[in-house]
């Protein structure tokens, strides 16, 4: 059963972003985050739009790694790619 969790999202020079996520998976080795809607502003890589305010993300992310990954999406539902975030390991 999903659980409604608030990821706290820091990064250097900037302030604490905070999501409010479902936790999907809850393992040992991996734990996976839903965003059901993305608030932000349409995100484009090479001119091409990867990531619409409204759109699902899937995380992974790996307790002692120093990395996670998002799918990404259309306001559609449409799969548009995979992002890596190198971070610190989550606690």
């Amino acid at each position: 059963m999903a659980q409604l969790i608030h990821y706290h999202y820091a990064r250097p020079g900037k302030s604490v972003t905070v999501y409010d996520e479902w936790l999907v998976h809850d393992g040992p080795d991996a734990k996976v985050l839903l965003l059901e809607a993305y608030a932000g502003k349409a995100v484009h890589v090479g001119g091409q739009r990867v990531l619409d305010a409204g759109a699902p993300i899937v995380w992974y992310v790996f307790p002692g790694a120093w990395h996670d990954i998002g799918r990404f999406h259309l306001a559609d539902g449409t799969f548009t790619g995979w992002y890596t975030n190198l971070t610190m390991p989550v606690e």
